[in-house]
């Protein structure tokens, strides 16, 4: 795993001035919102297990993140469709009530939590200057402050929704080998 003050040699040479904790704010405050925004962190967490009788089953993220989206449940391999569930951050509630003992599969995008002090080592290599435009557009627009640049917060704000754009492409894109292709339509 990746500290967050890892991102501070992206960050401090551009934000001169600017405090080590603040840094480290901003760019797990970027991290969460680029997160969120992307699904682009996604992993199988720990089976769910529903006893008989039993339609809810805690879900239970890794420690330090929180659930972004829920991208897939599979339970006894089959996937489960719209309607046959329902989910919170917390728990996930079948619709029919399990005869027997389940265990189900869940795919999950995850975030970092609020209080975290690290980030996945991956996300840390792939994303982390986007992450850390992110940061710094949202430094350099603090109004009076020795950082302050009105013109690279916009700068490394349009570079931060760049990446955004790259990453959602690249999690379309995950899991096929054809490329992304879109057909006109005249209007």
């Amino acid at each position: 795993m990746a500290i967050w003050k890892a991102f501070l040699p992206l960050i401090l040479p551009e934000a001169p001035g600017c405090p080590k904790a603040l840094a480290v704010n901003k760019v797990r405050s970027a991290a969460i919102d680029f997160c969120k925004e992307t699904n682009i962190w996604h992993e199988y967490i720990d089976p769910l297990f529903w006893p008989a009788g039993v339609k809810t089953a805690d879900i239970d993220p890794p420690q330090h993140t929180r659930i972004a989206q829920i991208l897939s449940i599979e339970v006894g391999g089959a996937p489960l469709v719209t309607g046959q569930f329902s989910a919170t951050n917390d728990i996930v509630t079948l619709t029919v009530t399990p005869l027997y003992d389940t265990i189900g599969a869940l795919n999950v995008a995850l975030k970092p939590s609020l209080t975290s002090t690290e980030i996945a080592d991956s996300m840390f290599e792939d994303w982390g200057e986007i992450i850390a435009q992110g940061a710094l557009a949202k430094l350099m627009a603090m109004k009076g402050k020795k950082w302050s640049n009105i013109p690279g917060a916009e700068l490394n704000y349009k570079l931060y929704r760049s990446g955004i754009v790259d990453a959602k492409t690249h999690v379309a894109k995950s899991g096929t080998s054809q490329s992304l292709q879109v057909e006109l339509r005249r209007v």
